[in-house]
């Protein structure tokens, strides 16, 4: 035996040398576990009582659970039907935030309250503007020029079409600036892609003041595109190129961006009834913005026998009214043509105002002519309506009939007193049917208007007014 314990012995040794250490490291750790214990022993105490507590809610659980699971696999197919509707509700929702709001959501005044006169403690918003435009030049200094504006704020800005219509729905813009000529996708391509997702969002198209942007202009406004302006071209200085931006594009962006639509308030005028109503010889248009489609509108009503002739102030530069009236008179069945200066008036034929000329009627004996002129712009209008209608009432008296159409501004507000006070009569656009209910509005509020009228009355209008020779009595 001592022959086996002596190996043993000799391993245990160095064994021992090791677990002595140990056994001094292990008792100061027994000296801590004691107290320890002491503190979980009550712990356990309270566990014990919350897992009695626990067991029969996980009883109740269990059933839950149960049912759960069934409307689990309900739900499931119901969020894959959801998604496609969410998409398709996320444009609704752009498409709303154009309506017309009576108050801001920020408002501190309860909507009765809120009127649209500006109030400081009711502050409207910022205009959100999106620009599209191929060229950098052009997106970077009409960004500027516009943000300088405390009523706009960019919101962003895309080179084509295609990135336009990506970005609307993040960038949730009140009007779009659209340039025409663009690679990829072209402004009439985004145009008729922007009134199918988003009818009522206001767009500007802005082109280059050519024979060829004025023709995809005026397709532009037949697509629905809300107005236009024309880039700046060799005017000389940069001032006067940053100036023509802020005249041409900051009014309308205001007007189609704005929450509410200001309206003229003015003292009526009375007329007294007057006994010497003569036969019409002769109506006179008025319109501005949303002209183009309007005037369409009405004069492809007349008849080929027409029995007075139509003059025309349409608000637009030289060329673009040429090329209206060509347009016209593909839909039309009486001729319309552009002014020109000597032309003799005849019954059955349109004539519309030159860009940049005034346009008036001077009687030569028993003939009527036309006369072009360069005096100063009325109501920064050249043509000006105010200034074809003064020479209408001076010529016809009480022969004239005065259509105020769609625009912007007071532009023959004026003209239309002159018509009334020679005894002659007026009709203007109502605001429903009016792209911008400015011009018609001067005129109504006035108290100048025989009667108001949407625009697809007005040429049956005007044609009975025509035949009867008179004015009806209730309309005096």
């Amino acid at each position: 035996m001592n022959s086996i314990n002596e190996p043993l012995n000799f391993i245990n040794e160095p064994l021992n040398s090791i677990n002595e250490p140990l056994n001094s490291v292990n008792e100061p750790l027994n000296s801590v576990n004691e107290p320890l214990n002491s503190v979980n022993e009550p712990l356990n105490s309270v566990n014990e009582p919350l897992n009695s507590v626990n067991e029969p809610l996980n009883s109740v659980n269990e059933p839950l659970n149960s049912v759960n699971e069934p409307l689990n696999s309900v739900n499931e197919p119901l969020n894959s039907v959801n998604e496609p509707l969410n998409s398709i509700n996320e444009p609704l929702i752009l498409v709303n935030k154009h309506k017309n709001s009576p108050c801001p959501p920020a408002c501190p005044l309860p909507p009765a309250t809120c009127s649209p006169i500006p109030n400081p403690q009711c502050p409207m918003p910022k205009i959100r503007v999106l620009i599209v435009d191929d060229s950098v030049v052009v997106r970077s200094r009409v960004s500027k020029i516009l943000s300088s504006d405390p009523e706009l704020e960019v919101v962003g800005v895309a080179a084509n079409g295609r990135i336009a219509l990506a970005k609307i729905s993040h960038v949730n813009p009140d009007v779009i600036i659209l340039d025409i000529e663009m690679p990829e996708m072209d402004g009439l391509q985004t145009l008729a892609a922007i009134r199918q997702i988003y009818p009522r969002l206001p767009v500007i198209m802005y082109s280059t003041f050519t024979h060829s942007g004025a023709i995809a202009t005026l397709e532009a406004l037949s697509l629905g595109a809300s107005d236009y302006a024309t880039k700046p071209s060799n005017l000389g200085s940069v001032e006067a190129t940053n100036q023509h931006i802020r005249d041409n594009l900051i009014p309308k962006i205001k007007v189609f961006g704005a929450f509410f639509t200001p309206s003229a308030i003015t003292h009526p005028v009375i007329f007294p009834v007057r006994s010497d109503i003569r036969q019409v010889e002769v109506v006179a248009i008025g319109v501005s913005t949303g002209g183009p489609n309007a005037l369409g509108v009405v004069l492809r009503e007349f008849p080929a026998d027409l029995s007075v002739p139509i003059l025309i102030v349409q608000h637009m530069p030289p060329m673009f009214t040429k090329l209206l009236a060509k347009q016209l008179a593909s839909k039309c069945q009486i001729p319309v043509d552009e002014a020109v200066s000597g032309q003799i008036l005849k019954p059955g034929h349109a004539w519309i105002a030159p860009g940049d000329f005034h346009l008036i009627v001077q009687r030569d004996k028993t003939e009527v002519r036309l006369v072009t002129h360069q005096a100063v712009p009325e109501n920064s209008c050249r043509p000006s309506v105010d200034v074809l209608l003064r020479s209408v009432a001076q010529v016809y008296g009480a022969g004239a009939i005065a259509v105020i159409l769609t625009g912007m501004g007071q532009d023959g507000l004026h003209g239309c007193q002159c018509i009334r006070e020679a005894g002659g009569q007026v009709l203007a656009q109502d605001k429903a049917t009016s792209v911008v209910w400015g011009m018609p509005s001067f005129v109504v509020n006035a108290g100048l208007a025989n009667k108001i009228l949407p625009l697809n009355q007005i040429a049956d209008e005007i044609m009975h007014r025509i035949r009867l020779n008179q004015v009806p009595p209730s309309d005096l």
